[in-house]
């Protein structure tokens, strides 16, 4: 495999496996918090505006671009939501769903722009709407697996397990990614294009 195709690869897993982890926490996170954790209506609205914060501080994502490649970035990124989910399922209260949501938030909304990054520094301008529309399809294919995931597995495991599986395999995929991009020896991107 070309480490073109490498490269390729790993941004195309790394989207796959933020897709299906935010899909997984999105559609069953509001339940869980109703039902697990006792929160009310004003609560429910108080962690999703709490969770949007990051979304406004994203240009945060382009200063820690300054000290770590798009790569580190993104991967480290995707095991940050790996960490919040994971730690959703541990929540019985209604400060730890703060911190937690917060925490997946934050890797969720600092994965976008680095993956972003990366598509247009590895594959160029002229291919990057091509591919980007691929990883849309792939997207899709990840909500689809999530929600079959959900409907699969919700009513024996509960919500802690579906958050325990979802953020361990988040963090698990995100540590692969890393370990497989040191072995084909990825410390600058930009250099793809010369």
């Amino acid at each position: 495999m070309t480490r073109y195709r490498s490269l390729l690869m790993t941004i195309a897993i790394g989207y796959f496996v933020w897709t299906l982890g935010f899909r997984i926490w999105e559609s069953t996170f509001n339940n869980f918090a109703v039902e697990e954790i006792g929160v009310n209506a004003a609560q429910i609205g108080l962690v999703h505006a709490i969770r949007e914060v990051p979304g406004l501080l994203g240009f945060l994502a382009g200063v820690l671009a300054l000290a770590l490649t798009e790569f580190r970035l993104a991967h480290l990124s995707l095991t940050l939501m790996g960490v919040g989910i994971l730690l959703t399922a541990q929540v019985h209260g209604f400060p730890a769903l703060v911190a937690a949501a917060l925490l997946m938030s934050t890797g969720f909304h600092f994965f976008m722009p680095a993956n972003s990054s990366l598509v247009l520094m590895t594959v160029g301008q002229e291919e990057a709407p091509r591919i980007l529309g691929r990883l849309n399809s792939l997207s899709a294919a990840a909500s689809v697996m999530g929600t079959l995931l959900i409907f699969g597995t919700l009513g024996r495991w509960g919500y802690r397990n579906l958050f325990q599986l979802a953020g361990a395999v988040v963090i698990a995929c995100a540590l692969l990614l890393l370990f497989f991009l040191s072995l084909i020896h990825i410390s600058e991107p930009t250099r793809l294009l010369s």
